[in-house]
């Protein structure tokens, strides 16, 4: 094609170019365009042409716009003229259109000239014009070929339906109609074939087509041999109507087989260009089409892969089987429904599967139900996941040797929606007792010395003889210049007749041979490290072990270990323990010396430290330390050398120096410090002294020449303030220092307490701000200058005791850091605790109670003085008549007599200790006053106040004279004991029956009774578990078989009942005692209450009546009857 433009000095340039033609009639076309603004400095607006497509063909349309990077649209879709108007370009630059122009059915074979306008724009203000644009547009009649996999995407192991339309363009028949289509991958063959298909040999379709003949009568698709290992689908024999008459177009299709494991993704497949015969030209020419393309979506499957890991193994013994799947990172979706299975019946008879051990896999159910089948099921991946599922399998103590294949079946999944088959995994089970193993035994070794390489077969778990044992062990390849030192060792542990020999570096071991169930055997040979071997890991495997296990030959693993070659047994680091240093000032620099080997001890450690070439004039003040046992050199210079030490196995020593640092002029700044290697020897494993060292240690000495500092006034308290001093100091007397700040965010809660402090001291115009966050700035000092400023803080009322360590950040001077920050720990001391308790509480009216303050400072590590409260008693309550101040606080008590304010200034608790201030006082109204101190204040801050509540009660009643309940005068009850407030609550005579208080009607004693009827009173406040005395006075005196007799509970039984409670009766007096909770209280609790129903009783007098004359026989029976009461009295009694 040729394409026409104007010439390159235009101002703006138009191109076009049919990109895609020869196009037959019918077709479709691409009409490129290129505007370009050819102006360096002006940008070109108001852009326009036009394209009269008819001017090169009639029936050409312009069908649609495909891309545009201009900022104006192409007009006139539908139409057979392209405008464009009113786009812009900036200077120098360019842009691009693209159009469908569609061929008419009935266009004749030929080359048509395509011209648009001359293109237009205003650059600068001014109207400029380019030549038109033309292009060639070839019409060329041929068969039109296209193709497409019409139902994918598609799985790895499914069939997918592809299909190709052939149409007729000319207005002659067309016969002969040919093409292939390869369907294998030939981008391998030669030559190369970039544009073949993709699935690999051999290919599996189903012929015939659909429809068959598949493009007129007589054609045929086949399956075709292109070269080796190649394949594709060959159309031979087709024909076509003219264009537009009935038959000009045939549509057939096939099925071709994704093969299972196919990998997922997108493949492009060519066919081969199409031909053709014209019937109905003249000379019937041939015409040759372009070929057609489709693309396949596949989605593949999982990969899985499986592996024995821990075979060879013995009959009888265990197997680890690991399955892997994995799922491709390109791949479009999630795996799903992931699922495969193992029959290990296939594998060896009687393997089975005995517990899962481990299972990564998303969702995955791994089914042992039946032991000889591992079935997997319900697993999901993301693309790029991979998981493991490793099950345990018991290996069948009847197993022969020998080697077993294992397939799984396939792995089948759903990706997007499809379903997909990958590949069986497959691995190889062995089984065999006889393992081999190697081990360097006295590695790490050192360059030039000698290595113990270990070699042992083990057939203790094998049920099998195993002989013609062989391996072989190239060292040449684990190091270079590894060699045997003779003599081999002697092998016949491991078989009668068997050896090694080594060939150059080539060790043989032959015709060894282990009964079965043979314990294991070793051999030694001893190798000579390289003296130049790089310090290193070497891993050293052997080939495979081989051997006839029974009469099975088998290949088995190989063994292996690693060769640690390590010179570096020596460690040193260093460190300047307290620096940063000042000039004219001391530093501490601190050397450790570590033995890395932990089998063998060091001697000779030797190494040396330039200080010099840090800093000059650092120099070596002193030897603070040294348990290395060498000689450090040097003191007084500024060369360290250390020579002589030595380290047991494993051990570590240290080297501590005070050095001195120049007094200066020396400029603030950071200097490494770097020490020789390390030296040594050690003791190698042939005997010999070997050397051994280790890397120079480094670290980084900081000398400043400006300071910061700071410091706390003393001990804080809550809700007290506390001062912090910042010092800056200039150390250079030659310079000063400009632009200094800093930053202090303050512990604790601290807050600054305004106004902040002039800090005009440390520079004009500096200043400090903040509240718990201080940031200083603008600060100068001038050479060898100071300054200070202090800073109150406020200590929170709740601040938590404690100690607590401030640190400023670093000392800045116009944002670079010229000093370490500054540090100082303030203590947060509580202030002691207050509080207060009445000592008898209940306390009747009229009572003393003590009123006990209680100071305890034993929480705080300082004395608090100045200790101060007031003490307001609430109404109801008054200092007692005598006080009895007792004050063990050391201060001064004001409490005079029936006052109601207790005041106390003056005291003193040390630091760690309680002391205690008491004043009596007295109830003069009954209630429950609570009592609230004022604060306690000292010099360690405010204790809040302290609270108690007296409980005051009525005085009590311990003395009650009444009525008897018979009538028979009044008696009196008096008590005492029990506690100060312990009284009658209630108290009466009542009878022994009928009142509310009296026992159940009936169950008095039998032939007793009760002259004054029965005491009922109740005790209140006693003390609990207290005893209480009783004395009653009664009208009479009691004759002397008189009893007292009380009604309740008893100890061993609650169930009311009589008893007789013990007392004494002189005349009509009586007496007894009753404990709280004991014998005598109704309730048997101790809870300061007793309750009590009783009263005194005697035998009843019976009145004289008259008895008739008795018998003798009546009479001795009344006798005994009488002296049977009389012994019965008498036992009472």
């Amino acid at each position: 094609m040729l394409t026409v433009t104007g010439g390159a000095s235009e101002p703006i340039l138009l191109t076009k170019e049919f990109t895609d033609d020869p196009v037959p009639p019918g077709g479709t076309v691409t009409l490129r365009f290129t505007i370009t603004n050819t102006d360096r400095s002006n940008t070109a607006t108001g852009i326009s042409f036009t394209d009269d497509l008819t001017t090169a063909l009639a029936g050409l349309l312009f069908t649609g716009v495909t891309s545009n990077t201009c900022d104006a649209t192409p007009t006139g879709t539908g139409t057979s003229t392209i405008s464009f108007a009113g786009g812009s370009l900036a200077p120098e630059s360019s842009c691009t259109f693209e159009v469908t122009v569609s061929v008419p059915g009935g266009a004749t074979q030929g080359t048509f000239t395509n011209t648009t306008s001359t293109i237009t724009a205003t650059i600068n203000g001014d109207p400029v014009s380019g030549s038109a644009a033309s292009d060639l547009l070839f019409v060329v009649a041929f068969p039109v070929l296209t193709k497409s996999f019409t139902d994918d995407p598609v799985g790895a192991g499914g069939t997918v339906t592809l299909e190709f339309t052939i149409t007729n363009t000319s207005t002659s028949a067309l016969s002969s109609i040919a093409f292939i289509d390869e369907l294998t991958d030939g981008s391998g063959g030669f030559p190369p074939d970039p544009t073949s298909g993709f699935l690999p040999f051999p290919v599996s379709v189903t012929l015939p087509p659909t429809p068959d003949p598949p493009c007129g009568g007589g054609s045929s698709l086949a399956l075709v041999s292109i070269d080796t290992d190649r394949q594709g689908l060959s159309l031979t024999g087709g024909s076509l109507a003219a264009a537009g008459s009935p038959g000009d177009s045939c549509t057939f299709s096939l099925t071709v087989d994704v093969p299972d494991g196919f990998p997922g993704g997108s493949y492009t497949n060519f066919t081969e260009e199409i031909t053709a015969v014209l019937d109905d030209v003249a000379g019937t020419p041939t015409v040759t089409g372009p070929g057609a393309s489709g693309v396949l979506v596949v989605e593949g499957a999982p990969i899985l892969t499986k592996e024995f890991t821990d075979d060879p193994v013995p009959p009888g013994g265990t197997a680890t089987l690991v399955f892997t799947l994995t799922h491709d990172v390109n791949a479009t979706a999630d795996a799903t429904a992931i699922a495969f299975s193992d029959d290990l019946t296939t594998v060896l008879a009687g393997l089975t599967a005995t517990a899962v051990a481990g299972n990564t896999c998303t969702g995955a159910t791994v089914d042992l139900s039946t032991p000889t089948l591992i079935a997997v099921s319900g697993g999901s991946l993301m693309p790029g996941e991979t998981c493991t599922i490793t099950v345990t399998l018991a290996v069948p103590g009847s197993a022969l040797p020998g080697s077993f294949t294992n397939t799984t079946s396939s792995v089948t999944a759903t990706v997007g929606g499809v379903a997909t088959t990958g590949n069986p995994a497959s691995d190889d089970l062995i089984i065999a007792g006889l393992t081999l193993t190697k081990s360097f035994t006295d590695d790490p070794a050192l360059p030039g010395d000698t290595v113990t390489l270990r070699f042992t077969l083990d057939n203790s778990a094998g049920t099998a003889a195993a002989s013609g044992i062989f391996f072989t062990d190239t060292l040449s390849t684990v190091l270079s210049g590894l060699v045997v030192v003779p003599p081999l060792p002697d092998t016949s542990a491991c078989g009668a007749g068997s050896s090694i020999v080594d060939v150059g570096g080539f060790l043989l071991f032959s015709l060894g041979s282990l009964s079965a169930g043979a314990p294991p055997c070793s051999f030694d040979v001893t190798l000579m490290v390289p003296a130049g071997a790089a310090d290193d890991f070497y891993l050293n495997v052997t080939s495979s072990l081989s051997a006839t296990i029974g009469t099975t030959p088998l290949t088995l693993g190989s063994a292996s270990d690693v060769l640690e070659v390590n010179s570096a047994l020596l460690g040193i680091s260093k460190s300047f323990t307290d620096d940063p240093a000042v000039p004219g000032g001391t530093v501490t620099l601190e050397f450790t010396i570590d033995n890395l080997d932990l089998a063998r001890a060091a001697s000779a450690v030797a190494f040396t430290d330039d200080l010099g070439a840090a800093l000059a004039g650092l120099t070596i003040n002193s030897v603070l330390f040294d348990d290395c046992g060498g000689v450090a050199g040097g003191v007084g210079t500024t060369m360290l050398s250390y020579a002589g030490g030595s380290l047991a196995a494993g051990g570590s020593c240290t080297v501590r120096l005070l050095l001195d640092v120049p007094a200066g002029p020396v400029a603030g700044g950071t200097f490494t410090n770097t020490t020789s290697t390390v030296t040594g020897t050690v003791i190698g494993n042939s005997g010999g002294s070997f050397p051994v060292s280790g890397a120079a240690a480094s670290d980084d000495l900081r000398v400043v020449t400006l300071t910061l500092d700071k410091a706390f006034s003393g001990t804080g308290f809550p809700g007290e303030t506390v001062d912090l001093t910042f010092t800056l100091t200039n150390l250079d007397s030659s310079a000063g220092a400009s632009n200094l700040s800093f930053s202090d965010s303050l512990p604790a809660g601290l807050t600054a307490v305004a106004p902040l402090p002039d800090t005009s001291s440390c520079g004009a115009g500096s200043s400090i701000s903040g509240t718990s966050f201080l940031t200083f700035s603008g600060g100068s000092l001038g050479p060898s200058g100071s300054c200070s400023f202090t800073v109150t803080l406020q200590v929170p009322a709740a601040a938590t005791p404690g100690t607590f360590v401030n640190t400023t950040s670093d000392l800045f001077s116009a944002g670079l850091s010229v000093s370490g920050p500054a540090s100082d720990a303030l203590t947060i001391e509580p202030p002691p605790a207050f509080t207060k308790s009445f000592g008898l509480n209940p306390a009747s009216v009229g009572s003393i109670s003590t009123l006990t303050f209680t100071i305890d400072n034993s929480a705080s590590g300082v004395a608090a003085t100045g200790l101060a409260f007031t003490d307001v008693l609430p109404a109801g309550l008054v200092i007692a008549a005598v006080p009895n101040v007792v004050d063990g606080c050391g201060g001064s008590v004001t409490a005079a007599p029936g006052a109601s304010t207790i005041t106390y200034t003056g005291g003193t608790v040390a630091a760690g200790a309680v002391c205690t201030v008491r004043v009596d006082v007295t109830p003069t109204a009954i209630g429950s006053p609570v009592n609230v101190t004022g604060d306690l204040t000292s010099s360690s801050g405010n204790s809040g106040t302290a609270t108690d509540t007296l409980t005051a009660i009525a005085t009590p009643i311990t003395t009650f004279t009444g009525p008897t309940a018979t009538g028979a005068g009044d008696a009196t009850v008096t008590i005492s004991g029990g506690g100060p407030n312990c009284g009658f609550q209630q108290v009466a005579w009542i009878a022994l029956e009928g009142d509310p208080g009296s026992p159940p009607a009936g169950s008095a004693p039998a032939g007793e009774f009760f002259p004054f009827g029965l005491l009922d009173f109740v005790l209140m406040n006693c003390v609990p578990g207290a005893t209480v005395d009783f004395t009653l006075t009664f009208p009479n005196a009691f004759p002397a078989d008189a009893d007292y007799w009380k009604y309740g509970p008893v100890p061993s039984d609650p169930t009311p009942q009589w008893y007789m409670l013990p007392a004494t009766f002189a005349a009509n007096v009586i007496t007894f005692s009753i404990t709280d909770g004991g014998l005598g209280d109704d309730d048997l609790t101790a809870d300061g209450s007793i309750t009590e129903p009783g009263g005194p009783a005697h035998l009843a007098v019976v009145p004289p009546i008259d008895v008739p004359t008795l018998g003798s026989g009546l009479l001795v029976l009344l006798a005994l009857l009488l002296a049977g009461l009389g012994v019965a009295r008498l036992r009472r009694r």
